[in-house]
């Protein structure tokens, strides 16, 4: 970065970094109503030369519920609580409007996107998540119940008359509780994932976010003091915990990755045994060319059939089938292509292991957005 200015972010692509601009405008004047353009609220050259088409970007100030501010980038507007803007003062606004700002520009160059709390925490716990979670939670309660129901009698008996209680019940004292305390420590764990603060967590944890809020830090540096640093050395998570996340989607850190790799083998199926490679068979697996997958019904591409005779893999129709239906995690890739319905691939990826029971084996297939449809162009 010192040599060129550049420097690649948490989602590994290149970004370069610039001065954040002054305020045109203060508090008492966005409070005062009325829509105006980016260009009439905000003094940033720099930012408008990259991105002319924030020149005319509307900013808005009305209710927009707990959210201190919000960028859309579907209608290009800056949307600024009404509410908490009368409590700002002039650096506080300049800091939310290039905090906002930070998250157009991961919208336009496709970078690590921010998200909500709220967001966050639906997306990493369904309501039928969440409803298992309840009824585990209850199931624990109720078990600790009937436990401390036959623990406490013997328990005040041997406090207060301990040659009463025999060697056998003593045993059994110890053994509730060290089953009480591995329900209390569960019970914990359950109530942690039902903690309304498992969405901020999250939130606070997006690669996208981290980098917003990274801009506001970096606010009054020197230009020799911005090319002399890094954007990690200011960061307020560490790299190897931030979560990437592109488009609609929710992507994991380094840590969570390992942990779920971890459990996509020691869940792993084994791996089904070939069938005969015949167009029959074909239509078998894949009824009119279709199976159901995690995301919707997908298609086979039209030539899918012939590929994988062609490459020899013609032993493969069950994994392929099982990945789809199955898969250990659907990973959305970016993919630009000006040509393409949407600038991604879903890559289902599934965890085999041989008869044997020793050695892993991972399959892949990949799908494409086509004719308003999902279909599946690679297998392997």
């Amino acid at each position: 970065k010192l040599a060129t200015g550049w420097e690649r972010g948490k989602d590994g692509k290149w970004r370069h970094e610039e001065g954040d601009g002054q305020l045109r405008v203060g508090v008492s004047d966005l409070l005062n109503g009325g829509v105006r353009r980016l260009d009439q609220v905000r003094d940033d050259p720099e930012l408008f030369e990259a991105y002319p088409e924030l020149r005319e970007a509307r900013v808005l100030v009305h209710d927009i519920g707990d959210a201190i501010a919000s960028w859309s980038n579907s209608n290009r507007t800056l949307s600024l609580s009404n509410e908490q803007l009368r409590h700002m003062n002039e650096a506080m606004l300049r800091e939310t409007i290039a905090h906002e700002m930070q998250h157009a520009i991961q919208s336009i160059e496709s970078f690590a996107q921010g998200g909500s709390p709220d967001m966050m925490r639906q997306e990493l716990l369904t309501s039928e998540q969440h409803e298992l979670i309840e009824e585990e939670r209850e199931r624990l309660i109720e078990r600790k119940s009937q436990l401390e129901r036959e623990y406490i009698p013997i328990y005040k008996r041997n406090k207060a008359l301990p040659g009463t209680v025999s060697s056998a019940e003593r045993e059994r004292l110890d053994e509730l509780v060290r089953e009480l305390e591995q329900i209390d420590n569960q019970i914990d764990e359950l109530n942690k994932m039902l903690c309304p603060s498992i969405g901020y967590d999250a939130y606070h944890r997006l690669a996208g976010e981290v980098e917003a809020w990274n801009v506001s830090e970096r606010m009054e540096m020197t230009d020799e003091q911005r090319r002399g640093s890094l954007a990690s050395d200011t960061e307020d998570v560490a790299r190897d915990e931030q979560i990437v996340r592109f488009g609609n989607g929710v992507s994991m850190s380094e840590g969570d990755i390992n942990d779920a790799i971890s459990r996509a083998k020691r869940d792993a199926e084994r791996m089904p045994e070939p069938i005969e490679f015949t167009k029959e068979n074909w239509d078998k697996a894949f009824p009119a060319g279709k199976v159901t997958t995690p995301i919707g019904e997908v298609s086979l591409g039209a030539h899918q059939f012939d590929k994988m005779q062609s490459k020899g893999r013609t032993a493969e129709v069950g994994l392929m089938k099982a990945t789809l239906e199955r898969p250990d995690f659907v990973i959305e890739e970016n993919a630009p292509n000006e040509s393409a319905e949407r600038q991604s691939n879903y890559l289902f990826v599934k965890t085999f292991v041989k008869g044997d029971g020793t050695t892993y084996h991972h399959y892949e297939s990949v799908t494409i957005s086509r004719d308003g449809g999902e279909v599946v162009v690679s297998s392997h």
